[in-house]
């Protein structure tokens, strides 16, 4: 018998970096791209996987927070 494991997402530093920047407030990539010297679509699109699993949300065009 073959058991099932629940899919646990993976975080890659940058995932975490987003995440503990975003712990200080509601923020936008571009400003998140500042802070942690990434691109801002590379972080645009980081900020879209941390909402598919969760982690994040949209509150507004172009602003996101810890959920």
């Amino acid at each position: 018998m073959k058991m099932s494991r629940e899919k646990i997402p993976r975080l890659i530093e940058i995932d975490k970096q987003i995440l503990k920047s975003l712990k200080q407030s509601v923020k936008s990539p571009s400003l998140i791209a500042t802070e942690i010297s990434r691109n801002r679509k590379y972080v645009a699109n980081r900020l879209r996987y941390l909402m598919d699993i969760g982690l994040v949300e949209k509150i507004a065009r172009g602003l996101y927070k810890l959920k």
